[in-house]
């Protein structure tokens, strides 16, 4: 095992958790992996730091201090976050932070104001994803205001600006009192997915995903074969009622063909695992 995240390798003047440089101090809580594509640059990130690899994890680079959730493609890297504070915004505000030397300088993006999304869920952090087949093109999943449906900010020129489109509603059968687990990914070919969960209540869910054709998305598709309810063992962590014990993300990719959701379902409350949902794109077109 090759640690990716090291006290001793931090940039000057960077602390650790608490402010302490013990080894106590290491940053851990939201630990993740990612890859670039088109270099093959590894990063390794725990919570707001950050470290890369050219040498496919052999060793690790100098830790800089990271920008929240990250993607990369095409030399850079894309990380999203809540601000609570930007001059001439009203926040809680959602910003994109853009790096194209591995986390040592950063460039930031104001993307939604706090009357535009929500910031509250189970996952603390929005989610984006990078394109792997055009560059400056990223987008990051938010929650609407209400907190009943979910929405989707993406650009294609590099951060410099924004649009917005919300997927269609789920099926009219299917009773939705609040979403969560929203995550985005990419096609192989660039289009932008979307998957996110809507619970009947705080233990019970279903599973979606769309797919943005254009500046649109197509049909929403419900890729939970039934409700999915939390077993009672799940609940033994300390995250709260309603959330699976600490189970936070549901994530999404794409090929050309078909969309692959992986996302946890727990068939008539029984057993929770994970299950991988491959919806072919032309039921999101």
């Amino acid at each position: 095992m090759i640690p990716g995240i090291m006290i001793d390798r931090f940039m000057p003047g960077m602390k650790g958790l608490g402010g302490g440089m013990e080894q106590q101090d290491t940053p851990w809580d939201g630990a993740n992996g990612f890859v670039d594509p088109k270099t093959g640059t590894f990063y390794s990130s725990a919570g707001s730091y950050l470290s890369a690899s050219d040498d496919k994890g052999k060793s690790f680079g100098v830790v800089y201090e990271g920008r929240g959730t990250a993607s990369a493609a095409f030399g850079t890297v894309v990380a999203a976050r809540a601000v609570t504070d930007r001059p001439g915004a009203k926040c809680p505000c959602l910003v994109v932070s853009i790096t194209s030397d591995k986390g040592k300088t950063w460039k930031e993006s104001l993307v939604a104001e706090v009357n535009a999304w929500n910031r509250t869920g189970t996952i603390r952090y929005p989610v984006l994803s990078a394109s792997p087949s055009a560059t400056g093109n990223y987008a990051v999943a938010a929650y609407q205001p209400d907190h009943r449906s979910v929405k989707v900010y993406y650009t294609t020129d590099g951060a410099e600006s924004w649009k917005m489109a919300t997927p269609k509603p789920v099926p009219a059968n299917v009773p939705i009192e609040n979403v969560n687990m929203v995550s985005t990914g990419y096609t192989s070919d660039g289009k932008v997915l979307v998957t996110w969960r809507g619970f009947k209540n705080p233990g019970a869910f279903n599973t979606f995903v769309a797919m943005l054709n254009g500046d649109t998305f197509g049909p929403t598709v419900k890729v939970s074969s039934e409700l999915s309810m939390y077993p009672p063992l799940t609940y033994a962590g300390n995250y709260g009622n309603g959330n699976g014990g600490g189970d936070f993300t549901t994530w999404v990719t794409g090929n050309n063909d078909k969309a692959f959701v992986a996302f946890p379902f727990a068939p008539a409350g029984v057993v929770l695992d994970t299950y991988l949902g491959e919806v072919p794109l032309s039921l999101l077109k």
